[in-house]
């Protein structure tokens, strides 16, 4: 943020110079968007603890007898007629969106549920090679090379491994989303101000610039229908925050995007 200052002459009223004062306000603007994110992101996670049971029990009725009935088809119950093929066919798309909407509804209780924390002094090191051999072997892409630059004599972290490695395998598996083509995939680390970096970088199509400050929002997805329900994220994002850190995102079209965890050093009482 800028300001100026005319200066004038006391005698002629004209402006003789002026004073330019500035003032990096990124830190204050971030912590307003961090606000209004965790406050959205309360009221869907109380919204969601009411409703995902109550709808998830409809929705395995509703697959179940999808199944059965396809079932049936197959084996001819019904005859073979253009009708009864038209009656597979609606089948199977009755029973794919149930399962759509059931992973929907699994990504909210996830979103939902109170974590309970494990934590323990952990080595970051070796988590994101576990990490990188977990995503290596979802076989999600073509033509990915993954790279790590690994700091030697990281600080260990306070943390619960198995969320934190939750958090960094859906970034990197959205990375990976993010290279159709190909690409690399580069696991970074590092420690400076007393906090550990964690850098997810990959060489995709980007984030187009305005949709960089929603991609934390729950059900904000650039994923075609069916792809993504828009919850990973934002389940991250919460995972980053009740850990007392930071989950931030810089990216250009065409280049690549680098998601950042800040983690901070706490010592083992």
């Amino acid at each position: 943020m800028v300001s100026k200052i005319p200066m004038r002459d006391e005698r002629t009223g004209e402006v003789t110079h002026v004073i330019t004062v500035g003032e990096d306000v990124t830190m204050r603007v971030e912590a307003i968007h961090a606000a209004g994110r965790a406050e959205k992101l309360a009221a869907v996670g109380r919204l969601a603890a009411g409703v995902v049971h109550e709808i998830n029990n409809p929705l395995a009725t509703i697959s179940a007898c999808a199944e059965s009935l396809e079932s049936r088809v197959e084996e001819g119950s019904f005859g073979a007629s253009p009708e009864v093929e038209d009656l597979h066919e609606y089948l199977v798309l009755i029973r794919s969106e149930a399962f759509r909407c059931k992973a929907i509804t699994n990504g909210l209780l996830d979103f939902s549920r109170v974590r309970t924390s494990n934590r323990q002094m952990i080595d970051v090191g070796d988590l994101l090679k576990s990490s990188a051999n977990l995503v290596a072997h979802q076989k999600r892409g073509n033509d990915i090379k993954i790279k790590f630059d690994l700091k030697d004599d990281l600080p260990q972290i306070n943390a619960d491994g198995g969320q934190i490695q939750q958090a960094i395998i859906a970034l990197a598996t959205n990375a990976v989303d993010a290279m159709p083509n190909g690409g690399t995939l580069i696991f970074r680390t590092f420690s400076a101000n007393n906090r550990v970096t964690i850098e997810i970088q990959d060489s995709g199509i980007g984030i187009a610039p305005e949709n960089l400050s929603k991609v934390f929002e729950p059900f904000f997805t650039t994923k075609e229908v069916g792809k993504g329900t828009g919850l990973g994220l934002a389940v991250c994002y919460g995972i980053v925050t009740e850990h007392g850190g930071r989950l931030a995102v810089r990216s250009n079209v065409g280049v690549g995007t680098t998601f950042t965890i800040y983690l901070p050093i706490q010592k083992q009482w």
